[in-house]
């Protein structure tokens, strides 16, 4: 169902699964995710006004960014390494509400092509 209640068209049906199946996709109880992408040995992620960010890899290596207080942030940026085996992301809102990211793994990124949310 949309947002509205109503019943999703077709297409509407259609462009969720076919992002499910592909893996573009996040959770959230809040924020939104508007971009996530790697160049550079970096990943980068922007979404809307929060006050914590944080990466997470198969590692266990654990990296926060914060908003100064009573501020917001709306986009952040991590270093990767191979070794990292796959990065995930949990953006928080001024609320407490999260946002999760699926795990991207070293695979679907070593190119340093654009990987989209």
């Amino acid at each position: 169902f949309h947002e509205t209640g109503k019943p999703l068209a077709v297409s509407e049906y259609r462009a969720i699964t076919d992002a499910l199946k592909k893996g573009n996709y996040y959770a959230s109880s809040g924020p939104e995710i508007h971009d996530l992408y790697v160049e550079n040995g970096r990943a980068y992620i922007t979404f809307s006004p929060a006050v914590r960010v944080s990466m997470a890899t198969a590692g266990h290596h654990i990296e926060a960014k914060y908003a100064d207080p009573g501020l917001t942030m709306t986009a952040a940026d991590f270093p990767i390494r191979p070794d990292d085996g796959y990065i995930r992301f949990t953006v928080s809102d001024s609320a407490g509400h999260p946002a999760y990211t699926r795990a991207y793994f070293w695979d679907e990124i070593s190119g340093e092509s654009s990987t989209a949310v």
